[in-house]
């Protein structure tokens, strides 16, 4: 594993000090204190860049210290600008935090544990081979990032890339244990951030770069050490995991963990002592007493649990412990060479075993590495690639017979792989491309905008009796869609299951499937319809079939991955069924690649219907906060500031105070979601703790350590179990919540669920690999969770997705806890700190997602060629995705045009958004003094805005490199805001008599300049504002909004995060609006009346056979435009 993690300065001497790296070893006067090992040696240079350091010299404190400051090492020359020196601030609690200055980079590479484990237990000549073996992976690790990492960046907003020739200095440091005395290989590896470019410049190194190659550095140096450890020493492998880690054959799985356990037992008493030192000193500790503090914590926790001192050989020590646990340490290392790899049931990773001279790859392992290819990202870079192709390569006895180097035979066989994968795949635009992926995308959008018959019946028996009015506009347009697809669209408590029970009960419950990412979601959306439900995966595996000629209603459509929603259009397509995406595009997206839902719901290209109202929140206050976070307004949380309801703290803190804040809550159901699996572990282990200690909980169940389950703990599992049932009938299923309730025979465990009156029984088995504390959740399994309060811990990589569903949990009330620094990989290292409104700031500049390979709002696949090709797909849901025949996919692919005018289209957003903003804030700074601002203002003030939208269009562009003018088709998805910010119709205008509309222009345009205001309330409105202070002000925005034009309406509720009023205010804007409007087609009547008759006219002409029934439909769709256009100002520009 490679994290990375930034340094300065200050940390040198972290990372030369004899007390970074070793074993303890007591020191005069016994207290005891961190020594190298017998067989270390000093840091070294691993690389010298352009530098003036020599490979493989002797790493002094001096010479890092020039390093990170900027400076060569030797001469002590400023090598470009000076790199800023950090600093500290005072937190809001007094305490002095440390900013950290990037003088470079702190790769830090860590083996797998069972390795270490075998190193700890192993004699000196089976170390000696361990360490050689571990020494050659670093250097592959380095080298690639050499190769394919190092790159500087030059020009304004950092657009040229610079080639660095010579690389980056690297100073290299091998450590062997943990701060709790266990084993644990690890070496730091630290980048400098200063190379010389190719022109000679010294400049600061592209982290972007850096970041971008850290997970194929990392699957490179696996595959190094896998292979050259089974070339040295005859070990095998247990298969590739999930997480793309290996762990020799035969580990003892029971010691790695209790020495993992150990390892978290003292991270937690080192931060509480952490704590301790800046609550009475008011500073952060420096690194050595961070060091100091860490030594004091291990000796502490190992004394506490009457564990083994730290004294002495540090090899017999761990024998002695690995002996304590039933393990004979001389047995297990031999057994390695012939223990039994373990296999992992309905495993679908590539893996190729190297176990001999030749190379076998057959054809289904290569499909199964095109799989993971598409399921890893949209499109791929080189190193993305690489990242897939040595995740695959394992290793096996026989590599000793191959007679090259661990390195070369990770190296040729990775080429093998990558040769064969680019055969498959499509380069376009410097990427990579799966033509499947492509072709996946187009029929399934062919499809879904395909047409269908509308169900009569079920239009007529359709009741909206009671729904709000958009939970019945959407009802009603579900149900009568003429398309195979359609979308709905939501935010968190908008009611789309109510409204989506009405579409149940008038189609027929037994024609509809409720279906999901994860069961949970599919069960919650069933028991709500009164229909059937299943994971969209098992109805892709032909688990669950679909009503012939009936509904699919797919919840959490966001989090479907483009091979998950094309095998299930497939299902659907074969079964003449018709499926309506149901999601968020604010919330969390597909774990896989995806982005369809996202780029459906953003276009016209399937009938799509969105809720707006939120239910589920007591406090209407807190639901138009919510609103407002989901419209991406930081505003939105000072709902939860004004009410005390946001915490920050460091990131040692986090699990005390998740704790803290769930016994302060716990008489209710409440959630903690985080934005990592670790920080939901490291909370649960910590509330779980706490009961424990005072009781509140029985005796130990299932798990160990910081794992261990007790009766009365809150749980939950992991894996479907559609045999196991509880009482209700319902399976037990992948994220479902339950109360351990009691230990019945033979180890299972009764458990209560959370949300509904059931109870089920888990074998030992299961809860032994499937159950987990579940007090805490991550925000993607928390995503349909609904409980009375929930807390969210964010940090900086946290995104607005998760954020956004985090706080959109709790009916009664959300809080938020902000973690302000980020680790360094080694806790002993300061963390980098900042303040809670910039993590908020990052947090909201971010977003996870997926953008999809092709224009998904134009397929460019016949029907019959996307059924087809979809009936392909489903047949092979786990499979890589087919090519398309005849199909083009280079062509489809984000074109380089294409790819311009997305950026054309994103700078025009920009803009647009900034007018808007000048345009109020010119509005708010007319004279105080003033009594009113006029209408004429007004339509002025509308009107200079239109004009600098319409200038925005060409200077948007770059002078330099403006591409073509597209089409008319194509401008549809660049000028979508722009037709939206100027109020324009669809197309009821077009195409009609240009006199009438010329006339309709004139008039309005002379009553405006010389007639009275027809909106005299806004006028006065207005005056009372102008007048008003800032609080009256907030208060009168909403109504304000509500009576103007809807352009203006539109823009002010958007950028001020106001809500349309209710009740009484409502009602009068609603009178107010129709008065205006009333006036206007007054006005107008003479041209209008025109109009009509000419539309039915050609109504009549078109359509002789229905013209009556026809003409009654478009009658009233001619005058909602009508009104629209009044609503409008009058405005249109056809």
């Amino acid at each position: 594993m490679l994290s990375i993690a930034k340094v300065g300065p200050g940390h040198a001497e972290y990372f030369t000090s004899p007390s970074a790296a070793g074993v303890f070893s007591p020191a005069p006067g016994g207290q005891a204190c961190y020594y190298t090992d017998s067989g270390e040696q000093p840091g070294v240079w691993a690389a010298a860049g352009a530098m003036g350091v020599s490979p493989g010299g002797a790493v002094t404190t001096d010479g890092l210290k020039s390093m990170l400051a900027g400076c060569d090492p030797v001469s002590g020359e400023q090598l470009g600008r000076r790199i800023d020196p950090g600093g500290t601030f005072v937190d809001r609690l007094g305490i002095t935090r440390l900013r950290k200055a990037v003088g470079g980079f702190d790769l830090t590479y860590s083996l797998p544990k069972s390795v270490s484990a075998a190193w700890a237990l192993a004699g000196e000549a089976t170390r000696e081979q361990i360490e050689e073996a571990w020494s050659l992976s670093v250097r592959s690790v380095i080298a690639y990032v050499q190769d394919n990492g190092v790159a500087s960046r030059s020009g304004a907003g950092g657009t040229m890339v610079e080639e660095v020739p010579e690389g980056a200095a690297v100073a290299r440091f091998d450590h062997y244990t943990s701060r709790s005395g266990d084993p644990q290989l690890h070496s730091h590896l630290v980048v400098a951030n200063r190379v010389r470019c190719g022109d000679g410049k010294w400049r600061t190194l592209d982290g972007r770069a850096l970041y971008a190659s850290a997970k194929a550095a990392s699957m490179v140096g696996g595959a190094v050490l896998r292979a050259e450890l089974s070339r040295r020493l005859g070990w095998s492998w247990d298969r590739i995991d999930d997480r793309l880690h290996a762990d020799v054959a035969g580990s003892p799985g029971h010691l790695i963990e209790t020495w993992s356990s150990r390892r978290r037992d003292t991270a937690r008493e080192a931060g509480q002592r952490v704590r301790r030192f800046e609550a009475d000193t008011g500073r952060e500790p420096t690194a050595q007493e961070r060091i100091e503090i860490w030594n004091r914590a291990a000796v502490a926790t190992r004394e506490a649990k009457k564990l083994l001192g730290l004294d002495g050989d540090p090899h017999q020590r761990w024998r002695a412990e690995a002996a304590q646990l039933g393990i004979d340490p001389a047995e297990t290392v031999a057994g390695y060479r012939t223990a039994r790899r373990v296999e992992r049931d309905a495993y679908d990773r590539p893996e190729v075993v190297v176990d001999g001279p030749q190379l076998a790859l057959d054809g289904e392992m290569l499909d199964l590495l095109l799989a993971a290819a598409e399921d890893s990202a949209t499109s791929l870079s080189d190193v993305d690639l690489d990242a897939v192709v040595y995740a695959a390569v394992n290793a096996a006895p026989g590599c000793a017979a191959v007679g090259r180097a661990g390195d070369e035979i990770a190296a040729a066989t990775a080429k093998a792989l990558r040769d064969r994968l680019e055969q498959r795949l499509v380069r376009c635009d410097g990427r990579w491309w799966s033509p499947g992926l492509v072709a996946a995308e187009q029929a399934a959008a062919a499809w879904l905008a395909s047409p269908v018959p509308v169900d009569d019946a079920a239009v007529e028996r359709i009741d909206i009796g009671g729904l709000g009015g958009d939970q019945a506009l959407a009802a009603e347009g579900l149900i009568a869609t003429t398309t195979a697809g359609s979308v709905l669209i939501g935010p968190a408590g908008s009611g789309k299951t109510t409204a989506l029970a009405r579409i149940a009960a008038a189609v027929g419950h037994d024609r509809i499937i409720a279906a999901a990412p994860t069961a949970v979601a599919a069960g919650t959306l069933g028991a709500a319809l009164g229909t059937a439900s299943s994971t969209v995966a098992l109805i892709n595996a032909s688990g669950e079939p679909i009503p012939e000629g009936g509904w699919v209603i797919a919840d959490e459509a966001g989090q479907l991955s483009t091979r998950d929603l094309a095998a299930l259009c497939g299902k659907a397509a074969a079964a003449g069924a018709r499926v309506v995406l149901v999601g968020d595009p604010a919330q969390q997206g597909s774990v896989s690649a995806g982005g369809m839902f996202d780029a459906l719901a953003a276009s016209n290209a399937l009938p799509s219907f969105m809720l707006n109202q939120l239910w589920r929140f007591d406090d209407p206050a807190e639901a138009k906060a919510t609103a407002a976070i989901h419209r991406c307004h930081k505003q939105g949380l000072d709902y939860h500031r004004d009410r005390g309801r946001i915490t920050d703290g460091a990131s040692d803190d986090a699990a005390a105070a998740a704790a803290d804040w769930w016994e302060l809550h716990r008489h209710c159901t409440t959630v903690i979601s985080t934005p990592t699996v670790e920080l939901a572990r490291q909370i649960n282990a910590e509330i779980a703790e706490r009961r424990a200690r005072t009781g509140e909980t029985g005796e130990k169940v299932a798990g160990a350590g910081d794992r261990a389950i007790r009766v009365g703990d809150i749980v939950t599992t992991r894996r479907n179990d559609r045999l196991r049932r509880a009482s209700d009938g319902l399976a037990v299923r992948n994220g479902d919540r339950w109360a351990v309730t009691a230990a019945a025979e033979r180890g299972d465990l009764a458990l209560e669920h959370l949300d509904r009156q059931a109870q089920a029984t888990v074998t030992a088995a299961y809860a032994a690999k499937h159950v987990d504390l579940g007090y805490a959740i991550t925000q993607t399994r928390a995503q349909s969770t609904t409980v009375d309060a929930s807390l969210t811990v964010i940090c900086g990589s946290t995104g607005r997705d998760q954020l956004y569903v985090g706080l959109s949990r709790g009916r009664a009330g959300n809080w938020l806890h902000i973690i302000t620094d980020t680790p360094a990989a080694d806790p002993e290292i300061a963390p980098d700190h900042t303040t809670p409104d910039k993590v908020i700031e990052a947090v909201f500049s971010r977003r996870h997602g997926w953008a999809t390979a092709t224009d998904v709002t134009a397929p460019a696949m016949a029907l019959d060629d996307a059924k087809a090709h979809l009936a392909t797909i489903a047949a092979r849901p786990i499979r890589s995705l087919p090519r398309a025949a005849g199909h083009d996919a280079a062509s489809l692919v984000v074109r380089r045009d294409l790819a311009a005018q997305r950026a054309r289209a994103e700078g025009i957003d920009h803009h647009v958004a900034d007018e808007i903003d000048d345009w109020l804030a010119g509005l708010n700074e007319t004279d105080p003094h003033s009594a009113a601002l006029e209408d004429q203002q007004m339509l002025e003030a509308e009107a200079r805005l239109l004009e600098h939208i319409d200038r925005l269009v060409p200077a948007s562009l770059s002078p330099t490199a403006r591409p073509p003018e597209p089409a008319e088709g194509e401008r549809r998805p660049t000028l979508g805001a722009i037709r939206k910010a100027r109020g324009l119709l669809d197309n009821d205008f077009r195409h009609i008599d240009p006199q009438a509309l010329e006339q309709i222009k004139q008039s309005n345009q002379q009553t405006a300049a010389t007639g009275p205001p027809d909106n005299p309330w806004l006028v006065e409105l207005w005056a009372l504002y102008q007048r008003a202070s800032a609080h009256g002000r907030d208060h009168l925005a909403p109504t304000i909004a509500a009576i103007c034009d809807a352009p203006a309406r539109r823009r002010i509720e958007a950028l001020t995060g106001c809500q349309p009023p209710m009740g009484r205010v409502a009602a009068w804007a609603e009178q107010v609006r129709a008065a205006v409007a009333a006036r206007r087609k007054a006005r107008h009547h003479s041209p209008l009346d025109d109009l009509t008759a000419q539309r039915a006219a050609k109504v009549a002409q078109a359509c002789a056979a229905d013209a009556q029934r026809l003409l009654e439909a478009d009658t009233q769709r001619w005058q909602a435009a009508i009104d629209d256009w009044a609503d409008s100002g009058c405005a249109t520009r056809h």
